[in-house]
């Protein structure tokens, strides 16, 4: 058997290793891709400034503090600027990525798709879908932490 018909046999343990190879590739190269076309350190410093004017802003309102409140509405459109900003360059490898993405999906899923890949032992049997969730996930938090992605709101 060659190894991409070994790959993508749809029966377990090939298929359970095969979603994790694959899953482990698709977000090695994503995650590469934000490293190289996101400027991480200009993110998390405009993470940070967001987050510390978020936290202001509750603690005016919980205080009910009138005037830090306004002081702090005039600052918000520079807050609203900056998170357009982030959503402008986290959305550059959504661009590059998104219909690559989709189209690997689609083919795996019609593979795999109503078979189960993977089996906890004593307990359950876990379908394509759940399986490439997983694995995509595990997979994404790890290369994010090694290679100094910022995930979302967590860093």
């Amino acid at each position: 058997m060659f190894p991409i018909e070994w790959i993508l046999d749809p029966n377990p343990p090939n298929s359970t290793i095969g979603l994790m190879l694959i899953s482990m590739i698709l977000m090695f190269v994503s995650t590469l891709a934000n490293r190289l076309l996101v400027d991480q350190k200009k993110m998390r410093e405009w993470r940070t400034e967001i987050n510390e004017w978020n936290t202001k802003f509750r603690e005016a309102l919980k205080k009910k503090d009138s005037k830090l409140i306004e002081k702090l509405k005039k600052q918000q459109p520079r807050i609203l600027q900056l998170q357009a900003k982030m959503f402008k360059q986290s959305m550059k490898v959504t661009a590059i990525f998104f219909v690559p993405f989709m189209l690997i999906f689609i083919f795996l899923s019609g593979n795999y798709g109503t078979y189960n890949v993977a089996q906890i032992p004593g307990l359950f049997p876990i379908p394509f879908y759940y399986w490439y969730l997983i694995c995509t996930t595990f997979f994404n938090i790890i290369f994010s932490r090694l290679l100094g992605v910022s995930l979302g709101g967590m860093d």
